[in-house]
């Protein structure tokens, strides 16, 4: 469960605290004003039985008056793309001619459907750079030696 939830914009490393059936989550950081939060239950995450989400399940909130409504959808081609995941960067925190997947965590995070389908949803109004990378250490990171990496042809508004 815990490498499956994926909350963006990133709230740094997150705590987990199990009783039954019920979890609580601990973020690093404090939330932003006026920002819009979304909660993403990935494919990895599993029932008791060990039977895979299908898809994605997502849940947004916001800390201002508006959920931001941007939305970027897409397919990854590959053998076995259930799992992989999407990094999404936005033009308005990262200058793209230094932009670097190795070294910078992605502002938005989705993970990819059995089928290779994705949707990044309730995004801020801005341009974005998009890759998706199977992120074996899920660490948000890029690792040239042990990682694949598919990098969007244009980027997205």
């Amino acid at each position: 469960m815990e490498n499956a939830l994926f909350i963006s914009p990133s709230l740094g490393k997150l705590e987990y605290n199990w009783s039954g059936e019920d979890v609580d989550v601990i973020f690093s950081n404090s939330l932003k004003e006026n920002t819009t939060y979304v909660i993403t239950l990935g494919t990895d995450a599993s029932d008791n039985h060990g039977i895979k989400l299908k898809e994605t399940f997502s849940l947004a909130f916001s800390t201002g008056s508006t959920i931001d409504s941007g939305k970027i959808s897409g397919k990854v081609f590959n053998e076995k793309p259930s799992g992989v995941m999407i990094f999404a960067y936005s033009n308005r925190h990262h200058s793209f001619d230094t932009l670097s997947p190795k070294t910078t965590s992605p502002d938005y995070i989705s993970q990819t459907g059995n089928d290779g389908t994705f949707v990044l949803d309730h995004l801020a109004k801005a341009t974005y750079r998009v890759f998706a990378v199977r992120d074996k250490e899920r660490n948000l990171l890029f690792d040239v030696e042990s990682n694949e990496i598919g990098i969007a042809r244009n980027d997205v508004e």
